[in-house]
């Protein structure tokens, strides 16, 4: 099933590429982890190629991103009976790390955060932006590595299961590290 899968998207070209795309952006459970790696394989891609690509990949997520974040806003009570579970902890990410979960989640490749990001009233600006520096690392990493590892989509999602925790401890001390020169830099204008 899963190497037909494969053969279907790899068939389309970057077409195919983009409509995993649309798929991750609207938040439809979908195995973008494996299929995005072969087409750093199949398509043979230089290092610029592979970051044009990534580029387009991020623009086409975030912009049909915003579908579930503009259902988020609207229909904010119907949503919470419907899914609780996954919310909550959306929204346990969103309390704690604030608007930068955002970022945090897209490079995880959890796309419910739209919904938490839309229920909360995030500005649009903030969310597009959020949205697309989170996928661009990550569609550039699984292109990368799919070319590195020849497209072995299942070694590649092993290896970004071990090393998940480290990009997230690094992030979060990026962010920490930037909210601290932020408030610092800020409370020296106000002297």
């Amino acid at each position: 099933m899963t190497q037909h899968l494969l053969s279907f998207f790899n068939g389309l070209g970057m077409a195919g590429l983009l409509v995993v795309m649309v798929i991750e952006g609207l938040s439809i459970p979908f195995p973008s982890i494996l299929v995005v790696p072969t087409y750093g394989y199949f398509s043979h891609p230089t290092l610029p190629e592979i970051m044009l690509m990534s580029f387009w990949m991020s623009i086409t997520c975030t912009v049909f991103s915003f579908i579930p974040y503009m259902v988020s806003n609207k229909l904010e009570v119907k949503i919470k009976k419907r899914f609780s579970k996954k919310l909550q902890k959306g929204q346990r990410w969103f309390h704690k790390y604030g608007e930068w979960s955002i970022l945090f989640s897209r490079l995880l490749g959890a796309g419910y955060i739209s919904y938490v990001a839309g229920m909360s009233k995030i500005s649009r600006w903030k969310y597009g932006l959020l949205t697309f520096i989170g996928v661009y690392p990550w569609a550039f990493i699984l292109l990368f590595l799919g070319r590195l590892y020849k497209g072995n989509a299942e070694e590649i999602s092993r290896l970004m299961g071990q090393y998940r925790w480290c990009i997230l401890i690094g992030l979060f001390i990026l962010a920490v590290g930037y909210g601290l020169f932020y408030t610092r830099r800020k409370s020296e204008c106000l002297k």
